[in-house]
C-alpha cells in the first residue's frame, strides 16, 4: 500500500502525510490521510505496521500522492 521509493532511509509523518525520505535529506510525499495523526519523525516498527492496517482497514481515508511515473515524450 505504501509505494516503494528507492534509495530509502526512512519513513516520517508530518502533518498527515507520510514521506519517504532519502539518505540526502530529499522528502517525497508519498500517502495522504484525511483524519489526522500525530507527527512522528522515524515511523517503522509498531508505528508503521499501525499506519499499514489502518489503510487496509480504511481505505476511503487516504490517497496515494507519489506519482513514480516517468515524464512522457511529446510526439508533436
Amino acid at each position: 500500500m505504501i509505494p516503494h521509493v528507492d534509495n530509502l532511509y526512512f519513513y516520517s509523518r508530518k502533518d498527515n502525510i507520510i514521506y519517504g525520505v532519502t539518505p540526502d535529506d530529499v522528502w517525497i510525499p508519498l500517502i495522504h490521510f484525511k483524519q489526522k495523526f500525530p507527527d512522528v519523525l522515524f515511523l517503522e516498527g509498531q508505528g508503521l505496521k499501525y499506519m499499514k492496517d489502518y489503510m487496509a482497514m480504511w481505505p476511503e481515508l487516504w490517497e496515494n500522492v507519489y506519482n513514480d511515473s516517468k515524464p512522457q515524450l511529446t510526439l508533436f
